[in-house]
């Protein structure tokens, strides 16, 4: 048997499955095209100050993660602190971190807020999701909290992260999320 694998891309995907391989005997390459290891992980200098490639966080529930991390000997490095979030829209930011902030988020009519609420409440105790792998986050969304709060919250969130692929994107990539929000 051939045991000889090589692992293309240094992001946290590509250094995860080297370390699994490793730790099953196989003899493992990693090409990566960066001069620094974590793909959008990593961070660089910004007069100073060091900024993170692109948004990224753990939240308490991610058991998975933290549990990787602690085998890797770095979980005491993670330190969880309360974060408060915003939405800005239409030039206003609007606080976005409580079941309290939704209910006075306005640019919404009062039923979409509330049908917002009862889906994330609802996914986040959600156990089974597999069966959305088909159906995309877009379809899913608009039928879960309305077309409103589709585009005033989710859209521009999708797109924003994924560019083009919007809508393409699974449902189950979104129940998935929220399952793990803090």
């Amino acid at each position: 048997m051939n045991n000889k694998v090589c692992v293309i891309g240094g992001g946290i995907s590509g250094l995860s499955a080297a370390y699994f391989l490793l730790k099953k005997d196989y003899v493992v390459d990693l090409y990566e095209c960066s001069y620094q290891l974590g793909g959008l992980a990593s961070s660089f200098d910004f007069g100073g100050i060091i900024i993170e490639k692109y948004y990224h966080f753990i939240c308490g529930g991610d058991e998975k993660l933290i549990d990787f991390a602690d085998e890797i000997g770095i979980g005491e490095k993670i330190k969880f602190q309360s974060t408060k979030a915003a939405c800005f829209y239409n030039g206003k930011y609007y606080p976005f971190s409580t079941p309290f902030d939704l209910l006075k988020f306005f640019p919404i009519s009062p039923i979409s807020r509330l049908r917002f609420g009862f889906n994330t409440a609802y996914s986040k105790v959600r156990k089974k999701w597999e069966h959305l792998d088909d159906i995309s986050a877009k379809k899913w969304l608009i039928r879960s909290i309305g077309e409103e709060a589709y585009q005033v919250i989710w859209h521009p969130l999708l797109k924003e992260k994924f560019g083009e692929y919007y809508d393409q994107i699974s449902a189950s990539w979104n129940i998935k999320l929220y399952g793990i929000l803090c």
